[in-house]
């Protein structure tokens, strides 16, 4: 059984993917960035069933909770997104 990539074997002869044992452990964060200033405005943050959004003033104790939430995952995923995107995170 490999379940940090999520495959576990069914029997001797072939892997099985389980999208879950893939997902474990991991946070999925999406920042929206403002390109003429390069900061941070809104970011959201997905982990198995628990989410944090933040838009909206006072980033840097936002990005306190971030790291709290994002505390003890084997792997951090994302996307960066521009201003272009705004309200993507809703």
């Amino acid at each position: 059984m490999n379940a940090a990539f999520g495959f576990w074997n069914s029997d001797a002869s072939r892997l099985i993917f389980d999208p879950a044992l893939f997902l474990y452990g991991r946070v999925s964060i999406a920042l929206e960035v403002d390109p003429k200033s390069a900061r941070i405005f809104a970011f959201a943050a997905v982990r198995e069933e628990r989410s944090l959004v933040h838009k909206g003033s006072a980033l840097d104790p936002a990005l306190d909770r971030l790291e709290a939430f994002c505390n003890g995952a084997v792997h951090l995923v994302g996307a960066l997104l521009h201003k272009s995107h705004e309200g993507f995170i809703s």
